[in-house]
């Protein structure tokens, strides 16, 4: 009767198991989504909002400083200071909008969006990053492709935050049937089977990165050693051909 029993209770088990991993996945790509529909609600209330209000704050300055004073008068010197850091501003509120909801991604597609993210990363970072890539004619539509900025987003900061690395490189490929993403560094590197080297957030991190990726039907894998760098590689497969969007197509 018992070891009737035992393998009852393993297949209970298992399925419970299955069960609550499903739960989880579900939960994982649910805040996926509150955290795009967040970053979208943010980017364009700083794009919009606070962008307007600083370019008329800077318009107003621009005439105070212009009403016929003495332009070597200490107001007219403070009101050009003033001035100087509301456009300084806000153009640090368009930069961080882009950060949370690339504009181009939408517009000019995957490519222009990585490529201006990574210009952007290193003068922000100091790190050297080149970018890469290698496409045909096809285009990956904004409401996929940006899992894949997010991806490249999270893999470069911690590339800044824990590698020590100078140099890092994002690659991307497309291939018949599949479109190819490496993001890579010359870093310490870590040994895969330590858990030490893992800190709650980078776990999270990486737990998104894969949600991500298993979205578009594809995988992600990390390959690493210690002083060896690191390789983040995500393989999405490529279903149907696509069209570019028109503002790329007549640029």
């Amino acid at each position: 009767m018992e070891a009737t029993l035992g393998p009852l209770r393993n297949a209970q088990l298992l399925e419970q198991l299955k069960a609550q991993s499903e739960q989880l996945r579900k939960l994982s790509w649910k805040l996926i989504e509150v955290q795009e529909e967040t970053l979208r609600h943010v980017a364009r209330d700083l794009h919009d909002e606070f962008g307007q209000i600083l370019t008329a704050i800077g318009v107003m300055l621009g005439r105070a400083g212009q009403k016929g004073l003495d332009k070597e008068s200490v107001f007219v010197h403070d009101v050009q200071q003033v001035k100087k850091i509301v456009e300084d501003t806000l153009q640090t509120v368009r930069d961080r909008s882009q950060i949370f909801r690339p504009a181009i991604l939408d517009d000019f597609g995957l490519e222009q969006a990585l490529e201006w993210f990574v210009q952007q990363f290193s003068r922000q970072t100091g790190l050297r990053v080149q970018f890469q890539r290698e496409m045909i004619d096809g285009f990956f539509p904004s409401e996929e492709a940006i899992h894949l900025y997010r991806i490249v987003q999270e893999a470069l900061n911690n590339v800044a935050r824990h590698s020590k690395a100078q140099e890092a490189w994002v690659v991307l490929k497309e291939r018949p049937g599949e479109l190819s993403l490496d993001i890579r560094d010359n870093g310490a590197g870590f040994d895969l089977g330590s858990q030490m080297n893992r800190t709650t957030g980078e776990g999270l991190g990486l737990m998104g990165m894969r949600e991500r990726a298993e979205h578009l039907q594809g995988t992600l894998s990390i390959a690493s050693a210690p002083h060896k760098g690191t390789v983040v590689q995500v393989r999405i497969p490529l279903k149907r051909p696509a069209v570019r969007p028109v503002a790329e197509r007549v640029s």
